[in-house]
């Protein structure tokens, strides 16, 4: 109920008229125009220069690589002097970052600190409304000049902008009584105060559950560390900094906010590589070492500005690729039909969407679309994973189940081996025995020991069903043959074909598990899809492991997990069980009439089998 009311909290704001600028002030009008910094940032560029061109206000500003990291903006326009009495002031509703405002040569107020490129250091408002007292007799009935100075980004680099963008970007500026329009800025920020405060919240809150779940199904679900690590990075650069600066707090928060922008790209990247695990793991590694030699460039203070504007375009490439690489496995949990995707999906689509500010309607949202992109990124991965939670909860009923039975399944079989093999044959053995005895006929003998032998023959086979002497002793190749044997002894019509490169190094654990998936895929094969031929391949690719089992059965729609072939002795929740097991990723593939294919894929195991 809390997370409702802040929401809804927020959303009122949010639709709230933007302005809190008062009516009755004169707007000021005409054409805006804009112009980086030269040689001399500090003095507004002369009047006849050639580098001012038109822009809209309220609206973002861009930024060209090598252009410098601040500029100006122009405003001509004539005063009545009628229509307010002095003292008068200059309200600028919402200017994003540092401010030096000048009217007519003079400076008449600014907010927040200039610094030198690629320097992360200063607390700037976001976009907290600016009000300016206007000296006495300095405005002119004609040609009033106004120069704002503002900042564009952290360097002189392509994309390097503040993220959410920089410039005025929303409402209007007016000019008005002084007194009255300071009214309306501490109104104005006392609104950002509790906007502020509730994105803060709604963050710890997002955290708090995070940690929460993650004690009971670490284990199961490793991506959600990332989630949590994402989450962290993002609360810290999106949120706070007008209500730290308007408080006078110092937290360095385009600091935090550089921290936000390096690591969250590749956080969403891991979180996704923790689920689907198809980028090769000597790639994963690759690509970590030159973030991190990157966002060590771009944070160290003694690197000159053309390595870190070089090292500011090797991190856009990691970011890019990471996010792309993000929405591809989000649209492909979308096509494999996992739980929750559709989720994950609109989480990272509004991500990149919000990141990427120019897309949506600035004057509407303010400075505040990654704020609301990343709230929204993180509420709806939280929504996915318990979907995914409840899901299993699911699974795991219907998976005890199964092993009830199969447990009792394997006592009455043991129960009939033993009676009606091992059994009568030790029964006949004594029978010889005692004629042995009464004939003293030495041919009874030899008798005894072919019963007995053919009881050691029984003792081992239901043994090896019980768990195979040959995967400890000759590895899984071996195993797999044999069984195969086995079974197309059992059944005539049926070949199985096996191709296991024996060079593919596994740990004994994930020999069994492999085993045990062949296992159960086989009968399943052979009892519900009445196969009479099944391909098993085991081979190693691009740094990952491929174990498939394919048969000519009567297949299933396996993309309808409702139906009674899918439910069937819910075998397919035991492979799944038994993939995630190994930390692999299980794919089921069928159609009716067409066979079924199983595809285990998991990372290569560096330690040796023992």
């Amino acid at each position: 109920m809390l997370r409702i009311a802040l929401v809804l909290c927020l959303l009122m704001m949010l639709l709230t008229d933007a302005s809190a600028l008062a009516a009755g002030s004169p707007r000021l009008d005409g054409v805006w125009q804009f112009h980086v910094a030269g040689s001399d940032p500090a003095q507004p560029p002369a009047a006849d220069s050639s580098g001012w061109h038109a822009v809209d206000v309220p609206g973002l500003l861009s930024q060209q690589h090598g252009q410098p990291i601040s500029g100006w903006y122009r405003l001509r326009f004539d005063w009545n002097a009628s229509q307010h009495p002095e003292p008068l002031a200059l309200a600028i509703d919402q200017l994003r970052h540092t401010d030096e405002t000048w009217l007519n040569g003079q400076v008449i107020g600014g907010e927040g600190r200039f610094e030198p490129p690629w320097t992360f250091r200063a607390t700037n408002p976001q976009a907290a409304m600016r009000v300016y007292p206007i000296p006495a007799g300095l405005l002119q009935a004609q040609d009033n000049v106004l120069h704002i100075r503002t900042s564009t980004g952290f360097g002189p680099a392509w994309g390097a902008l503040f993220p959410g963008g920089a410039g005025i970007v929303g409402g209007d500026l007016r000019i008005g009584p002084q007194e009255q329009l300071a009214a309306a800025q501490r109104q104005a920020w006392l609104r950002t105060g509790i906007a502020d405060a509730v994105f803060i919240t709604l963050g710890i809150v997002d955290l708090l559950l995070i940690l929460l779940l993650l004690r009971r199904s670490q284990q199961l679900f490793p991506e959600f560390k990332w989630l949590f690590i994402t989450s962290l990075l993002m609360l810290m650069g999106s949120a706070g900094h007008d209500i730290f600066y308007l408080t006078g707090i110092e937290i360095h928060a385009n600091f935090l906010m550089a921290l936000a922008m390096l690591g969250v790209p590749p956080g969403i990247a891991l979180y996704f590589h923790a689920q689907y695990r198809n980028v090769p793991a000597h790639l994963l590694a690759g690509l970590g070492v030159i973030w991190a030699v990157a966002s060590l460039l771009l944070l160290w203070p003694g690197v000159g500005n053309a390595t870190k504007t070089l090292a500011w375009y090797l991190y856009s490439s990691i970011a890019a690729l990471s996010l792309l690489y993000a929405l591809y496995c989000a649209i492909l949990g979308v096509r494999q039909r996992r739980i929750a995707a559709w989720p994950q999906l609109l989480a990272v689509a509004a991500y990149i969407l919000s990141i990427r500010t120019q897309w949506l309607p600035d004057v509407f949202f303010g400075h505040r679309n990654v704020q609301i992109g990343s709230l929204f990124y993180r509420y709806a991965l939280l929504y996915a994973y318990i979907a995914r939670l409840q899901q299993m909860q699911v699974d795991y009923r219907a998976l005890s189940r199964r092993v009830v039975k199969i447990a009792d399944d394997i006592h009455a079989g043991m129960a009939r081996e033993l009676h009606d093999g091992i059994g009568q044959t030790l029964a006949s053995a004594k029978l010889q025995t005692q004629l042995a005895g009464q004939s003293k006929a030495d041919g009874k003998l030899d008798g005894i020991r072919r019963e007995l032998d053919h009881a050691i023959v029984a003792l081992r086979r239901m043994l090896s069903g019980l768990h195979p002497v040959q995967l400890d002793q000759r590895g899984l190749a071996v195993a797999i043959h044999d069984e195969a044997q086995h079974l197309q002894a059992l059944h005539n019509s049926l070949t199985i074909d096996t191709a296991i490169d024996e060079h593919v190094v596994l740990d004994k654990e994930t020999e069994a598990q492999l085993f045990r998936i062949f296992q159960e895929s086989v009968h399943n094969a052979i009892r519900h899809g009445k196969a009479r031929h099944i391909d098993v391949s085991l081979k190693q690719a691009s740094g990952r492991i491929i174990f498939c089992i394919r048969d000519d059965g009567n297949g299933f729609d396996s993309n309808a997990p409702d139906s009674p072939q899918a439910k069937r002795g819910m075998g397919l929740v035991s492979l799944r069980e038994r993939a995630a097991l190994m930390d692999a990723q299980i794919g089921i593939d069928s159609l009716p009439g067409e066979g079924a294919e199983v595809v285990i894929t998991l990372p290569v195991v560096a330690s040796p089998r023992k």
